[in-house]
């Protein structure tokens, strides 16, 4: 059984290069030891994580926190991606005035 790593973070950009390389140094570990990679499929350094992992094979499920794919576009700056071994889930809004708001815009 494959082991499971939740990441989570700011959705904010990294803060230096130094973070962005810590970032960039996890996805990679994570990839190397064959471990599946659960993200909250935002932006940021959580992104870079995510990103740096798959590209270097690691299984990532990446759960947006937007209401489809059009406000995940709109709000997070890039189309999730969505392979062969993904699925898409939706589950009706328990909570229809809430939506999701744009980094830095509260």
């Amino acid at each position: 059984m494959k082991i499971k790593i939740g990441v989570m973070g700011s959705a904010t950009e990294a803060a230096s290069p130094e973070i962005a390389e810590v970032a960039r140094a996890l996805g990679e570990a994570i990839a190397a030891r064959d471990l599946i990679l659960l993200t909250g499929a935002t932006t940021g350094v959580v992104h870079l994580v995510g990103k740096t992992a798959r590209d270097a094979g690691a299984f990532h499920i990446g759960i947006s926190p937007a209401e489809n794919e059009r406000e995940h576009v709109e709000v997070l700056g890039h189309a999730p991606r969505v392979t062969s071994a993904s699925a898409r889930v939706s589950f009706p809004d328990p909570h229809p005035s809430s939506r999701m708001v744009s980094p830095g815009s509260r």
